[in-house]
């Protein structure tokens, strides 16, 4: 089945849901509100697409005056507990996201209800032009159904238009709605209202369990099952926990601190939810154990006893030990004796002390500190280093750790700096230092650490001509007589190569030319040299010469200097190209095509575009004797 044939099945799926569900609700509606006078519900659109993440819902202007009397947020992508809430803004409508508005009242909310049905709402009463809003989603990570866009529900008979509204917040994690915005084009939450809401059944006529325990304890309170109850809710006072039967007639509370209060529940029938029924339940404190703060001690230190107090007075202790390689056992009563700290090893040793108090059969919760025995910290290292004549020496530790101190001396001496780093400027000799660190008061070994001085750097240039006329090179060598020599040539225009020690200058404009020697150590030396470029431009152009091969003027060849682009062209006198040449170089000999030619007169052509810019054109007669 292709792609988009599963995705229509599943749209249409997904519809029918939609359809059945809807079919349903208006028959229990019927049923519900001509037998047994329940609820009525008014339905929003058929489910479209989810969100994850914040609260989503809807806003209305009421068409007309009535009264909610349920909430339900639609549970297609979510069954899990629902939170909802409705408001009526003071200010008008809400501002398109991302304006915020907190100009409303909260005429009701209901966070975190378990029952996975219609939430009771005490009849909240809507009056005719109030706008309000609703929102409501799933769990604690703000599950929406989505519905369309600007989806039309029906109030008493009139069709009435909802606009998506909502905030970037969790309603589930409290406390309420705030900073609310619209997009009144965007898809709408799926929360149903309901109105015609029947009366509440009959309270649960007692709850049975212990009304008097200790911190911490686990109990367990119980209830007779009512006939037609869908749903129990159960709620604990603060400080206490539900750890099970949330929803039955059996429920699990942990009682976490003093001083107790009610355990309620109500149940849910078809129509609606129960008067609470509760029961007081007092909770003893349990005691408070105060301990030492943790203590660090270095291997061999005597450790004093640690003694106990409690909260309220008079309780009893326990403890136990992690690690009893410091020297203390692994449990006992009371306080803790005193003991010789032990610690063997090459890393620090914390031991963890758990605590109990005991008072008047309540036992507290445990409460622990740590003993921390150090070994004698390892020697400290820092590497040695190598700079140059007059620079400044950075030396770094970079192991164990603890406060590392300076001497200029292995035992004793004086006492330079401290801190990971020592920086030392103008040193011209090697130099040794040491090097200690101290951790939680153990001082370890001393490490020497040695600065080793660089041979200074020289480099001079030599230059096969310091005078040039435009477009002629010379030879520069950079020298510095020390080997595994690293060269840089600043600036690089005109030269061969910049990290060579013997480049080609060919520059267009005079300046200083200026080399960096570096050596192995990063040690730096640098000298220039003056380039003198002569502008001039100048063309010679022969008209006449001899090619008799005598050894005088037997080449007619064009002479000049900064010639960047060339072409020398020579016809005979019917107009016949003899030669041509785009070398100034290239001279000719008197021939064509190897046969030497009559003496005569002969035309040339010349373009000439010396490197300054200027352009030559020049065209003329050449005298040829034999």
């Amino acid at each position: 089945m292709t792609n988009y044939m599963v995705n229509d099945h599943i749209k249409y799926i997904d519809y029918m849901k939609s359809i059945i569900k809807l079919t349903i609700a208006s028959l229990l509606t019927i049923i519900c509100y001509t037998d047994i006078f329940a609820q009525t519900p008014i339905p929003v659109c058929p489910q479209s697409a989810s969100f994850t993440g914040m609260t989503r819902g809807y806003y209305f202007t009421a068409p007309t005056s009535f009264t909610i009397c349920g909430i339900f947020v639609e549970d297609d992508m979510s069954t899990a507990f629902q939170s909802a809430a409705i408001v009526r803004f003071t200010a008008g409508t809400p501002p398109a996201y991302p304006g915020t508005t907190n100009s409303f009242v909260t005429l009701w909310q209901n966070l975190n209800y378990v029952p996975n049905n219609m939430i009771p709402v005490p009849n909240v009463t809507i009056n005719a032009g109030d706008i309000i809003g609703i929102y409501g989603s799933r769990t604690a990570n703000s599950v929406n159904s989505y519905g369309p866009a600007q989806c039309v529900i029906n109030i008493q008979g009139n069709p009435t238009t909802t606009f998506r509204s909502g905030m970037q917040f969790d309603l589930a994690a409290g406390p309420g709605m705030h900073d609310i915005w619209n997009e009144n084009n965007g898809s709408i939450g799926r929360v149903t209202m309901y109105t015609n809401c029947c009366p509440s059944p009959a309270a649960i006529p007692n709850i049975a369990g212990t009304d008097t325990v200790c911190e911490g304890d686990s109990v367990s309170y119980t209830i007779p099952a009512q006939t037609g109850a869908l749903n129990y809710n159960w709620v604990v006072p603060p400080g206490a926990t539900i750890t099970g039967g949330q929803g039955t007639t059996s429920l699990n509370v942990a009682w976490n601190t003093a001083p107790g209060g009610q355990i309620c529940v109500d149940w849910t029938d078809t129509c609606t939810t129960s008067p609470q029924t509760c029961i007081n339940v007092t909770v003893n404190p349990t005691p408070t154990a105060n301990v030492p703060a943790n203590a660090t001690y270095c291997n061999g230190d005597p450790v004093p006893p640690s003694v106990f107090t409690s909260l309220p007075v008079g309780g009893t202790f326990d403890w136990t030990n992690s690690d009893p390689s410091i020297g203390l056992a692994a449990s006992g009563s009371g306080d803790t004796p005193p003991f010789n700290a032990t610690n063997n090893s090459s890393n620090p040793i914390t031991a963890t002390i758990t605590v109990t108090p005991t008072l008047a059969g309540c036992s507290g919760l445990p409460v622990t500190y740590t003993i921390t025995i150090n070994p004698t910290p390892q020697a400290p290292t820092a590497a040695n280093i190598t700079i140059c004549p007059d620079d400044t020496a950075f030396l770094n530790a970079t192991a164990p750790g603890g406060t590392y101190s300076w001497y200029d001396s292995a035992t004793g001496g004086n006492l330079l700096t401290t801190g990971a780093s020592y920086t030392i400027t103008n040193l011209n000799s090697d130099t040794t230092y040491y090097l200690e660190t101290t951790v939680n008061g153990c001082i370890s070994p001393r490490s020497p650490i040695t600065v080793t001085i660089s041979p200074d750097v020289t480099v001079n240039i030599l230059a096969s001509s310091t005078y040039l006329f435009l477009g002629e090179s010379s030879n520069l060598t950079a020298y510095s007589g020390i080997p595994n020599t690293s060269y840089s040539w600043n600036p690089p225009a005109g030269l061969s190569c910049i990290f060579c020690s013997n480049p080609i200058a060919t520059p267009n404009q005079s300046g200083w030319y200026y080399v960096t020697a570096t050596n192995a150590s990063g040690c730096k030396a640098i000298d220039s040299i003056y380039i003198e470029v002569d502008p001039t431009a100048n063309i010679y152009v022969p008209n006449i010469f001899s090619p008799n091969e005598n050894g005088n003027n037997d080449v007619y060849k064009i002479r000049g200097k900064g010639v960047d682009l060339f072409y020398l062209a020579i016809y005979n006198r019917w107009g016949q190209l003899v030669f041509e040449s785009n070398d100034i170089d290239q001279g000719w000999d008197g021939t064509k095509n190897g046969k030497m030619l009559n003496q005569g007169v002969f035309v040339y052509k010349l373009n000439v575009t010396m490197k300054s810019g200027e352009e030559y054109k020049q065209s003329g007669n050449i005298t040829l004797v034999r």
